[in-house]
């Protein structure tokens, strides 16, 4: 028994071919035929009085292959199958279930990538693919693979996407499980489907998409553990073999490089990471805006040191050496150990910070433009065992330290007040300095201006 197409039948049931071949346009219906079964000259029916009401012709076969073009025919993907039921509907619609699938999602007119699962549905006229049960994306070279609970082609962006229980494994980086990911066809550019809605090239087309996704909290780190993102919003773009482009959002997104003693924080970080000595990530450049918090901690002499910078945006470049921070807005330093003895605040409108990456004071170097404010508070016994407290406050128009002269400096309209052992109570000029010990401490205080000069000595 079988089913007339048109002056031709083809069996149901399998196929001795491993694949037939099902293409867009008028050669479908005759393909499906050569390719599966077996011809035989038939007497020709008469055609159906009800046109575009004749119902799709239904065909079980064995292996098959479907391959969707676009509307310039290049290839768009191809899926493979063990079995399937095909369906041929009158107009030329041809459409398959599939199990056990197997294929090619293509860039360019090459194959880029590869996928399978244990069921799926395909569609050549509008390049429906729509994938389930244990899917695996992976690009050519199986270095980096996508996996979740389906997967379905987006024709408008271009774009697969993943939903249900998904993770990125790659050659350098993992996520945590998703609730949805898309990805370019070569795997070079992956993400939550929100990271996408400002790109100009796809902003106009996604609004639909987004309205029913979730956004999805998650983390994003390399093998080596040096590097570890959190995030709602998250994308990834390789810019070379040794560079990739990332994007985070959050309320806030956070990024820790430990090589470098980095902890960042801000609603949004964008920059580059570099595959640094035995294959950590490296923070080369980062832009960071909506409540920026850098902190660098370092231990000296046994002493934990906190360093803090925060602002409403900031720029960074740097490696595992040295590094520079450009931040605006409303500027605030505080360093402090953290057993208490020492706490120092620098604030401003803006600053540049060179950082010395593993040294035992993170900040190198800070010039700070304002108007400013200095804080310094220190502890520490004297000579008889007693405890000393040295509480000095100043004002200016700008700031500058340098740590390898332990040296702080306010220019402008400077005013101090303080108090401590032996210090002035109270100064005014056009300069003020503070000079510290090794140790962090104050040990000199001055201050100049017109008419006169004042200077205040802690010993």
């Amino acid at each position: 028994m079988g089913r007339y197409l048109g002056n031709r039948r083809a069996r149901i049931g399998p196929v001795k071919r491993s694949y037939c071949e099902i293409t867009v346009g008028l050669l479908a219906l005759a393909i499906v035929v050569a390719g599966c079964s077996a011809a035989k000259n038939e007497p020709k029916k008469a055609p159906s009085s009800k046109g575009d009401d004749e119902p799709a012709q239904r065909i079980g076969t064995g292996g098959i292959s479907v391959l969707s073009r676009d509307k310039e025919r290049s290839e768009v993907w191809r899926a493979n199958a063990e079995t399937a039921q095909v369906n041929v509907d009158p107009n030329g619609a041809i459409t398959a279930q599939m199990q056990g699938v197997t294929g090619d999602v293509y860039d360019k007119g090459e194959a880029a990538a590869r996928f399978r699962s244990k069921q799926g549905f395909a569609e050549q006229k509008t390049q429906a693919l729509r994938l389930q049960g244990d899917v695996v994306l992976s690009d050519r070279a199986q270095l980096n693979r996508i996996m979740g609970d389906r997967l379905e082609w987006l024709p408008e962006i271009k774009m697969m996407q993943l939903k249900g229980n998904v993770a990125f494994r790659g050659k350098r980086f993992n996520t945590s499980k998703l609730d949805t990911i898309w990805a370019a066809p070569d795997l070079n550019d992956v993400g939550t489907p929100q990271s996408y809605k400002n790109d100009p090239k796809m902003k106009a087309l996604i609004a639909p998409l987004l309205a029913t996704l979730a956004i999805s909290q998650g983390t994003f780190s390399d093998e080596m553990g040096n590097m570890r993102l959190t995030f709602s919003t998250w994308r990834a773009t390789k810019v070379n073999d040794e560079t990739t482009h990332f994007v985070v959002t959050g309320t806030p997104a956070t990024g820790t490089w430990r090589s470098q003693g980095l902890n960042m924080k801000a609603r949004t970080i964008e920059g580059n990471i570099k595959q640094g000595a035995g294959g950590k990530s490296i923070l080369s450049k980062a832009n960071l805006a909506g409540e920026v918090r850098t902190e660098m901690k370092r231990t000296e002499r046994g002493q934990v040191r906190s360093s803090v910078l925060t602002s409403d945006q900031a720029d960074f470049t740097g490696d595992e050496k040295t590094g520079n921070l450009a931040l605006r807005g409303p500027v605030i330093l505080t360093s402090a150990l953290i057993n208490g003895n020492q706490w120092m605040q620098m604030t401003g409108t803006a600053g540049t910070f060179k950082l010395a990456i593993g040294a035992s004071q993170p900040i190198e170097a800070a010039e700070i433009t304002g108007p400013v404010t200095l804080r310094l508070i220190n502890k520490r016994r004297n000579k008889q065992g007693a405890l000393e407290t040295t509480d000095l406050s100043a004002t200016g128009r700008r700031l500058t330290f340098n740590s390898s002269a332990q040296e702080i400096e306010l220019t402008g309209g400077v005013v101090v007040t303080g108090k401590g052992p032996d210090l002035v109570g109270r100064m005014e000029g056009e300069k003020f300095r503070v000079i510290l010990d090794a140790q962090g401490f104050v040990r000199e205080v001055y201050a100049e201006g017109n008419p006169g000069q004042a200077s205040g000595r802690q010993p």
